[in-house]
Order: structure tokens, then sequence, then C-alpha cells
């Protein structure tokens, strides 16, 4: 299978062509922002938390739901996509919150810490060394690491049939990462989720719908989208004559040590 360079200009272009549809499409991630944010609360409750930082914060998924659960808190929230920002001050028109905004690559930025809290919801997956990211995040000594990604069943469908996909990082290889960078780990899951649709296209659509995906290179035309649409079937076709799409969510919650 051919991995997907990760061409970060790219990313920003196509998602932010996507970000009016993402809230309505992206289902799985508005399920994961809020296991996450569960997670965080009893992870945190025994925390003093006076800084955080969010990086790819979206559209504010993950976002909607940490600004209560810590309203008196100080806010440094990132994304790729600075267009992002009306979501986020919708989020926060009429609230006493301290936000600071600091857009860019969350990877190359110097983040002004230490923080007491890091969260994170479905950008990881993007980034292209989360080692060295891990290793430079500036926390305070019992600060709370709180991430999602996906794991490499992640559209494992459609992999498997154009060849095409990103390289995901393995669950056991992201603990490794985090613990080498000074983090215990409080918390580790993965599970399968499946979506199902009518026919392929809609597969096609939904993923085109959430912005930013991993196919958008392949050679796509009436042919190949066709032959597409006929392997789906053949391969992956349910008895209710639906087709499936897997996600993958990787959660971890961690302690800097």
């Amino acid at each position: 299978m051919n991995q997907i360079h990760i061409n970060k200009d790219l990313i920003q272009k196509r998602f932010a062509k996507r970000l009016y549809s993402y809230n309505k499409y992206a289902v799985i991630q508005q399920e994961i922002c809020a296991e996450l944010a569960v997670l965080i609360k009893q992870y945190t409750s025994s925390h003093s938390i006076q800084e955080a930082l969010e990086f790819g914060a979206g559209t504010g998924l993950l976002t909607s739901r940490l600004l209560p659960l810590f309203p008196q808190i100080r806010w440094t929230i990132n994304d790729l996509v600075e267009d992002v920002q009306p979501f986020i001050d919708c989020i926060i028109q009429g609230k006493n919150y301290s936000v600071e905004y600091q857009w860019g690559d969350a990877e190359i930025l110097d983040f002004q810490g230490p923080f007491d809290l890091i969260a994170s919801a479905s950008a990881l997956q993007w980034f292209e060394n989360p080692q060295k990211f891990f290793s430079k995040l500036q926390q305070k000594r019992g600060g709370i690491l709180a991430i999602s990604s996906f794991g490499i069943d992640n559209f494992h469908e459609i992999r498997s049939i154009t060849g095409i996909g990103l390289e995901y990082t393995l669950l056991d290889t992201l603990i490794s990462f985090i613990s080498d960078a000074g983090y215990d780990v409080l918390f580790q899951e993965t599970y399968n989720k499946e979506l199902r649709f009518k026919h392929p296209l809609d597969v096609l659509r939904h993923i085109r719908q959430t912005g930013v995906n991993g196919i958008a290179s392949y050679n796509w035309n009436k042919k190949t989208v066709e032959e597409f649409c006929q392997k789906y079937i053949q391969c992956f076709g349910l008895p209710s004559e639906e087709v499936p799409l897997t996600y993958n969510p990787v959660i971890i919650i961690a302690q800097k040590q």
C-alpha cells in the first residue's frame, strides 16, 4: 500500500473548504470528543488546572465540551486552519472564558507552557513525527495529556481497494512515544466503530464532507469510481445491501511524571 505523504498546506486547504459541513457529518468524531471529555473530567478531578492547551481544535467539537469544564482557567487554542476561529468565537461568545489563539502547525510551534492539561481530538494522525512532538511538550509535573487519534484499522475498506492511506501509528508505538517523553499512561483504549451507507458513493461523499481525507490524491475519474464501487460492494457488501466504513479510534490519557 502507498502511504500518503503528509502535505500540511494541502491539509489546510482541504479542511478549510469543508468547515461548514464538518460538524454535521463528523458523527464518529463527535462521539470521540464526548468520551474524551468525560475521561478528562475523571482524570483531572483531583488536579488544580490553571493553564491548558488544545491543539488541533478544528471546529471546536472538543473545545465546546472542555471550556465549560474549566471555565476559570487560561486556554491556548491551536489549529492549522485559522479559518476555524469563528467557530471557536461562537463557543466563547457571552462567556467569561480566557482564550488565546495560536494558529499554525502544532508540530513546529513553540507553545508557551508549561500546561496543566494538554488535550487534542482527531488531529495526531496527521503529524509527521509524533514522537518528537511529545518530547517537546511543556507540561507541569503531574499534568494530564489527553489525546485521541486513529489506528491501523481506520478506513481499511477504502485502503484495501485503493492501495492508498495514511500511515497510522500503532497504539503500542504511541504509548512508547508518550512514555519516553516522561509520562505515565493512565488509560488506553482502541476500538472499531462502523458506519453503514446505502452505496459506496455515499462513503466517498461522507469522507469528502468531513474535509481532509487520505484518498483525494487517488486518480478519480468515471472509470475508477465505478471500479471502486463494484469492488466495495463485492468485498464488503452486507446482507442488508448496505456497505460499511470502519473507524478505529485510539484514546490515551497520561500524566507527566
